[in-house]
């Protein structure tokens, strides 16, 4: 089973390519995981990406 979690981005858009927005999706990964599911990262461009800054990843 792959969970999908595109919607992420929206409510954590002022967080969005923070430290703490990583080390949260680095978190909810483990604990996806530690439930059986599998876990795949996306790159997903989030309000006021620009280009070439470091993407946000959400994890689906």
């Amino acid at each position: 089973m792959i969970l999908r979690m595109s919607g992420l981005a929206g409510s954590a858009a002022r967080f969005a390519g923070t430290a703490e927005a990583l080390r949260a999706e680095e978190d909810l990964a483990r604990r996806l995981e530690a439930m059986g599911l599998e876990v795949e990262r996306q790159p997903f461009r989030f309000l006021g990406w620009e280009r070439g800054a470091a993407d946000l990843t959400v994890e689906t």
